[in-house]
């Protein structure tokens, strides 16, 4: 979970994007929209080189574990497609987004919020003496939810689980669909 959020929020906090591509200045050659996607999706890497320096930590050491089949540090390798496509996605919705005025400060005010919001939420939390209903009822529906994270840490760890791999594909594809769709409308505009 923690990488997952490293490897979208930090880029935005550090106000780094990494590299990417200038569409304006690439779309009057004849390169196909597949190949610049691609292109997008490689050079998300440079925006979450730590954290691939932490995900091969994690896959040798998985590797030199016995415990661990062979194959289950490989399982990391489609947790990270799965964050460069949601970066791509990220990075081409914000990109816009940011570019409208008035939009920004919002924005910044959002992001300001959303650091502050789990400190507040804690605090407010250990103030009582029992969980709120609505903090219990959240907390359930989300650990129902089978999320990209724990359906990665699972298989990596030899874990073998068909509906764990079903659900880090189904991750990948809705990852894939988002990024897509936010990288065509980066072409368009």
């Amino acid at each position: 979970f923690f990488v997952f959020v490293y490897w979208q929020a930090m880029p935005l906090f550090m106000a780094a994007g990494g590299l990417s591509l200038e569409m304006k200045k690439l779309l009057p050659y004849p390169i196909p929209a597949g190949a610049l996607f691609g292109l997008e999706v490689l050079l998300r890497l440079s925006a979450g080189i730590e954290v691939l320096i932490v995900l091969a930590g994690v896959f040798t050491g998985l590797l030199c574990n016995p415990s661990v089949p062979l194959w289950g540090p490989l399982w990391l390798l489609p947790f990270a497609l799965f964050n460069l496509l949601l970066s791509v996605g990220v990075r081409d919705l914000l990109v816009r987004l940011l570019a409208r005025k008035g939009i920004r400060e919002i924005a910044a005010f959002l992001l300001v919020m959303l650091a502050v919001l789990p400190r507040l939420v804690a605090y407010r939390l250990s103030s009582r003496d029992e969980m709120p209903a609505w903090f219990l009822a959240l907390r359930h529906a989300a650990g129902r939810i089978v999320w990209p994270w724990t359906a990665a840490a699972s298989l990596a760890t030899g874990q073998m689980d068909v509906a764990q791999a079903a659900a880090l594909a189904g991750w990948i594809v809705l990852a894939y669909v988002f990024a897509r769709r936010q990288f065509d409308k980066a072409i368009r505009i």
